[in-house]
């Protein structure tokens, strides 16, 4: 019969909560118990807890239909409709309890319902704030009055919640969200203890600060029932049997079967501590009485031994420090404990000193397995806790080695080490000796290659004296070819080739009414462009000295075909080289200004204002043999004063500034608009200064050539 509930009443009689109704008992009458159930009383026959007001009566809860009074005056039950209307829909008493106001707590798995007896005043409670109580599994009143409620666990919400007495008021307890407490109760110094299904909890000042687990010696994790004893001692009951255990020396006694608990599992908080300091406790198997003044708590150390080792499952003689082959690595040890009050809940621990870091979980097993040790030294110890609770102080130890293979032992390495040290220096040797060879071959090598670059060089060097000699002449020649800068008044000239040699140049000429002035951009630049320049100049002086024209595009038009002439001397289809040109024929007599250009166009600057002549968007040369070209003339609007400007594209061209972007010809109309009043030299000073300022330590891409001439006054 399983006991869930257990009281005694002042009289002394003993009240027994059952699953078949009430047993009410008399100790040493000789009175056969008083049966309470359904039948005979109409009461609720699973009786789950018994507890007594501050009149002696008895408040009962059931498994269903809520509670009942028993009045110790009338020796009548009494149905309460009040209070059960209070309750929720099922009426299943989960948790029972009555504070030192004399309140009723009662828990139920929708909620708590709390009110003072013989009062109208019961409230019930789900919902405070944010905080959700239902599925209540415990109520406890502490020493202080404050009552702790229990419940389910949702999700990461606290299953713990303190009511205090003197505040009027609910807190969860963060510390508990996981596991529901099932019972719980306070020591001495203000430890709250609480079982659960994962072992005991200590709780104090908001955290856990102890945990006791089978592991620790528990008979079981599940605890129903937890109860303080008049040593500070807490009894804890579980399903497996009872614990007592002494929180200072960390001490856990076992009651079981074997020395007189037979209940084996306690139920839920069915625990009654009498006037005279025996406990009752409840279980599936009627009630157990324990007289804690006939237990004796004697620390008597547990008797342990080693009793047999296997070595590759093989029974070896134990004799300590013995030596094992490598081959031998798979050990097995037999230990046991001798206990004569309870053998059946005596644990062990293990450690194996080389292999674990620490002694291994606790267990009631008597062998230790090791299989695949690797080679090493090893201590084997056991220590024991018998059902008193009590440890050996100093654990049985067994030693023994196992001893390396060959190849690891340290002779063997010595020797490997000292021939692979002996292979390595003479590989060193060998190779240095190469190594000079080869350094040896390399420098004679190196001298040969040497001496012919040097030659080469010589060689190299001597053409390079040879061909530059030849280009400076060219130069000579090349300046010899070119008019003076000053052979015309008011007139400046910058000329500032790439190379030595330059692709442009210019060209002027005076028949006593026209004066020319031609500057002109052939194909490449240095020694091609030059050869280039050459042609052009001969055919300007060839066009105008001998021809007679005078008009720019009939010129243009004349050293085209002077120029396709000179080139085509072999069966080509087209030519490929040529020139741009700016040409101007100034008509003193009339003051008149014609203009005829190749790309390249004329500039005209008056008061700071400039127009530009755009010339034709075709070369001289470069065209396929047949193609016709006519350039076209233009009569400049001039008047004395006026600034004439021509130039080939590598002032336009030039990269430079801290961007190394081109100058580009709007610049250029801008450098002019502002120059254009200075005196002719001072002009071609500002011009040079602005591209060599502009150009900075860039290259220069292309040959420069600049005229400016100013028309004279009449």
């Amino acid at each position: 019969m399983n006991v869930n509930a257990i009281f005694q009443d002042k009289t002394g009689d003993m009240w027994f909560g059952t699953n078949a109704g009430i047993s009410r008992y008399s100790p040493g009458q000789g009175k056969k118990p008083v049966i309470y159930n359904q039948a005979n009383n109409s009461i609720y026959e699973d009786i789950r807890f018994i507890k007594t007001d501050r009149d002696g009566n008895l408040w009962i809860g059931a498994n269903e239909g809520g509670v009942i009074l028993y009045n110790m005056k009338t020796s009548k039950f009494e149905a309460q409709p009040y209070i059960n209307s209070i309750l929720y829909r099922d009426g299943q008493v989960k948790a029972l309890e009555i504070d030192r106001q004399n309140n009723l707590w009662i828990g139920t798995n929708e909620g708590v319902a709390v009110g003072t007896i013989n009062e109208q005043n019961f409230k019930r409670y789900t919902l405070l704030d944010s905080l959700t109580i239902f599925g209540i599994t415990s109520l406890y009143c502490d020493p202080n009055g404050d009552m702790w409620i229990g419940t389910e666990p949702r999700g990461n919400k606290p299953v713990l919640i303190k009511y205090n007495a003197s505040k009027k008021d609910f807190k969860p307890i963060s510390a508990f969200s996981e596991i529901a407490p099932k019972t719980m109760v306070m020591d001495g110094n203000g430890v709250l203890w609480i079982g659960t299904g994962e072992g005991l909890k200590g709780f104090r000042n908001d955290s856990v600060i102890f945990t006791l687990t089978q592991d620790d010696g528990l008979l079981s994790n599940n605890i129903n029932l937890l109860t303080t004893g008049e040593d500070s001692s807490i009894y804890i009951g579980t399903n497996n049997g009872l614990n007592r255990y002494f929180p200072e020396s960390k001490r856990i006694f076992s009651y079981t079967e074997r020395n007189g608990f037979t209940g084996i599992e306690t139920k839920p908080n069915a625990v009654y501590k009498s006037s005279t300091g025996d406990l009752w406790f409840g279980t599936a198997n009627g009630a157990t009485k324990l007289s804690t003044v006939k237990t004796s708590t004697g620390e008597l150390e547990p008797l342990t031994h080693l009793m047999e080792m296997r070595v590759n499952d093989k029974t070896r003689e134990m004799v300590q420090g013995m030596k094992l082959s490598y081959s031998e690595r798979s050990i097995v040890f037999d230990y046991y404990s001798i206990c004569l009050t309870n053998p059946d809940v005596v644990k062990y621990k293990v450690k194996l000193e080389g292999a674990d870091k620490d002694w291994q979980p606790v267990t009631d097993q008597t062998r230790a397995i090791y299989s695949a040790l690797p080679s090493g030294k090893y201590t084997f110890m056991v220590i024991a806790n018998n059902s008193h609770g009590i440890w050996n102080s100093k654990p049985v130890t067994f030693s023994f080695i196992i001893k390396p293979p060959f190849y690891l032992t340290w002779w063997f390495i010595l020797i490997s080490v000292i021939i692979l040290v002996f292979i390595f220096v003479i590989y060193i040797r060998i190779r240095e000796q190469n190594l000079i060879k080869e350094k040896i071959i390399l420098e004679e090598k190196v001298k040969a290659r040497t001496a012919e670059v040097v030659q080469k060089s010589m060689e190299i060097e001597e053409k390079n004296r040879d061909i530059t000699a030849s280009i400076r002449y060219a130069e000579r020649i090349q300046r010899a070819m070119l008019p003076r800068e000053d052979t015309f008044h008011e007139t400046f000239v910058l000329f500032m080739p790439k190379d030595i040699v330059s692709g442009d140049f210019y060209w002027m000429y005076d028949n006593g009414d026209h004066q020319f002035i031609a500057v002109c951009d052939c194909t490449g630049h240095g020694v091609p462009g030059a050869f280039m320049s050459i042609i052009g100049h001969n055919s300007l002086n060839k066009v105008v000295r001998e021809y007679g024209i005078t008009r720019p595009s009939a010129i243009l038009d004349q050293v085209n075909c002077e120029v396709l002439k000179v080139l085509m001397h072999r069966n080509e289809e087209t030519i490929n080289d040529g020139m741009d040109m700016a040409l101007i024929a100034f008509d003193r007599k009339n003051c008149s200004l014609d203009f005829a250009g190749a790309y390249n166009p004329l500039y005209v600057v008056r008061k700071g204002e400039v127009t530009v002549y755009k010339g034709d968007r075709f070369p001289i040369g470069m065209t396929a043999i047949g193609d016709k070209k006519n350039f076209s003339n233009k009569n400049v609007d001039i008047q004395p004063g006026d600034m004439i400007y021509m130039c080939s594209d590598g002032f336009a061209d030039q990269f430079g500034s801290a961007e190394g972007k081109k100058y580009k010809s709007g610049n250029v109309k801008k450098l002019l608009s502002v120059i254009g009043h200075l005196p002719v030299n001072e002009q071609r000073e500002r011009l040079k200064k602005e591209i060599l300022e502009w150009k900075g330590d860039l290259q220069q891409v292309d040959d420069i050539l600049f005229i400016g001439t100013k028309i004279p006054d009449n």
